[in-house]
């Protein structure tokens, strides 16, 4: 199995804290920031522009899938569509192969997954030869017993295949719907070692974030957290990568968009620093 232990080091009173994930690839002490396939995919535009060969130096990598109903629908109804998004997909695994490789399905106008559909996501991941498996909700806010009966099913097919199963939750759920759903992936520990949250607003979804800390902050779980906006919002520049450990979440990747422009190069009064003594972003030329 590509994870053979979480442990828990400290958790303060006030829900932050740090575990050590031991696997065969590497182990790791988190808070942890994951390397991203849009970031990776960045990195490739830029050598254009200027040359550099320093190597990342994150432990973990996840690639973003981009899907709507319809793509999901088609890797299992339409000849070819399967193979294609594989031949990508196998290509980023090979290519951080020294990492630990995960997926993430982003899912835009999100529907009802039916057992087809979230197989068809598996056997996706299965296939490219990722360390840890994505398992998607069937739907946001759904009946919890359906979501065990589907994760203890999933998680099973996973591990048989010696993968490591990663259970999604989105947190848009109400949150009782949202306690509830934790504490069924907690119930499965340690047959399932690591969870994944689609990140949604901390002001709009603050009971969620207090969820995450209370029914999982004791566990011995892998708390991951992916789609995680780099800047709270332009008015409050906060860098929100330091976000989440306060509410138990241990490892993060930033928000991943799907943009079909080129990258071209940004004026400097448009870019960003980071600004350590108040853990925000300023502007090139601006005071801190």
């Amino acid at each position: 199995m590509p994870l053979s232990g979480v442990k828990l080091l400290y958790r303060d009173p006030i829900g932050a804290r740090s575990i050590q994930v031991r696997g065969s690839k590497c182990d790791f002490i988190t808070p942890e920031r994951v390397l991203t396939s849009t970031e990776s995919n960045n990195r490739t535009d830029v050598l254009n522009f200027i040359p550099f060969d320093e190597p990342f130096e994150n432990r973990i990598f996840e690639f973003v899938g981009h899907f709507t109903m319809n793509d999901i629908s088609q890797l299992r109804s339409k000849n070819g569509i399967f193979g294609k998004r594989m031949q990508v997909y196998r290509a980023h695994c090979r290519r951080y192969s020294e990492m630990i490789t995960k997926f993430y399905p982003r899912i835009t106008r999100r529907g009802l997954l039916t057992l087809p559909d979230m197989r068809s996501i598996v056997d996706l991941q299965l296939q490219c030869g990722f360390d840890i498996i994505a398992i998607p909700e069937p739907r946001v806010d759904g009946d919890v017993k359906e979501y065990s009966k589907n994760l203890t099913k999933f998680s099973d097919y996973v591990r048989n295949r010696n993968a490591e199963p990663m259970p999604y939750i989105d947190m848009v759920n109400e949150n009782n719907i949202f306690r509830e759903k934790l504490k069924a992936v907690a119930d499965l520990v340690p047959n399932v070692r690591c969870i994944g949250l689609d990140f949604r607003s901390y002001t709009q979804f603050y009971p969620n974030f207090r969820a995450v800390s209370e029914v999982l902050g004791d566990t011995e779980l892998w708390i991951h957290a992916s789609n995680v906006p780099r800047i709270h919002s332009q008015m409050i520049p906060l860098a929100q990568a330091h976000l989440p450990q306060a509410y138990s979440i241990d490892t993060l990747a930033l928000e991943s968009r799907q943009v079909a422009a080129p990258l071209k190069t940004k004026q400097l009064h448009r870019i960003r620093k980071f600004v350590e003594k108040t853990l925000g972003e300023t502007r090139l030329g601006h005071s801190e």
